[in-house]
């Protein structure tokens, strides 16, 4: 089993839900090498992603079980190098349209969208193709990711998107709340010692934007979370949700049904 360690890296030994993460990224008739235009950035991997075929690129050594194995041996592997299922759950759901999405509070319709910890970019791109936001703006403290998702987003013509650098425990780097209308993230809540600080941020998002927000434009968080075993478990599984509580957050969690379980967690003030 491999597991994230403080730094955001990926390490233990290649399992089940490892191959899984790949599987969602990749079909490998389709793969066709590329580089990206950062200097810097790692050789990657283009391919269509999700019910949409958005191209996303993806560091090549991911798809590699190989070099994958030696990258978390020697710690060079990090979480925003892979695209994880839980933004693949989010591009079906928003694929799907209808009533449901408003059921579930996942109506970004004429929204200013922040995504959090965007990695590879998959989650925002697909908000941006399939629920007419006003705007995407994709971060994460992983440049090289960031780049990645920048580039992805150019390459699916999707002119809404933009892209900038954020690490939510910074305040200093915090975007005005009002800046934007709803805030996104999936698969961020493995470590607790980073709940503090996501919370933080979502108080200034959230509730220092509501006093400006009413009706259809109230101020939100969604997250797209699994639903494993660390997740329900753990001694920090949930701490998020009594964290995010105890400091004057509404939090609603749902069940998504699916072959890989999932929960919605909707947060406003």
């Amino acid at each position: 089993m491999f597991r994230l360690d403080k730094f955001g890296r990926v390490v233990g030994r290649m399992s089940r839900t490892r191959l899984e993460a790949v599987a969602a990224v990749a079909a490998a008739e389709q793969l066709h090498l590329s580089t990206s235009n950062a200097s810097n950035a790692r050789k990657s991997v283009k391919t269509p992603v999700g019910p949409a075929g958005l191209v996303v690129h993806v560091p090549s050594y991911v798809l590699d079980p190989e070099a994958f194995e030696r990258a978390v041996a020697d710690g060079t592997s990090r979480v925003g190098d892979i695209v994880w299922p839980s933004s693949v759950a989010l591009a079906e759901l928003l694929a799907t349209g209808g009533p449901r999405l408003a059921r579930l509070g996942l109506d970004f319709t004429d929204k200013r969208v922040l995504e959090l910890g965007s990695g590879l970019g998959l989650a925002g791109m697909s908000v941006a193709m399939s629920a007419a936001p006003s705007s995407v703006t994709l971060t994460d403290h992983d440049l090289e990711a960031l780049m990645l998702a920048e580039q992805s987003a150019k390459e699916n013509g999707l002119a809404k998107v933009s892209a900038r650098p954020l690490d939510w425990q910074q305040p200093e780097q915090w975007p005005a709340a009002t800046e934007f209308d709803a805030v996104l993230a999936t698969d961020v809540l493995y470590h607790g010692t980073e709940h503090g600080p996501l919370v933080a941020f979502l108080q200034h998002a959230l509730l220092a934007n509501d006093a400006g927000g009413s009706g259809d434009k109230e101020p939100f968080a969604v997250f797209i979370e699994p639903v494993h075993h660390e997740r329900v478990t753990a001694t920090d599984g949930q701490q998020f949700e009594a964290v995010a509580r105890d400091a004057g957050l509404v939090v609603e969690v749902t069940a998504l049904p699916g072959p890989r379980p999932m929960q919605l967690i909707r947060v406003t003030a």
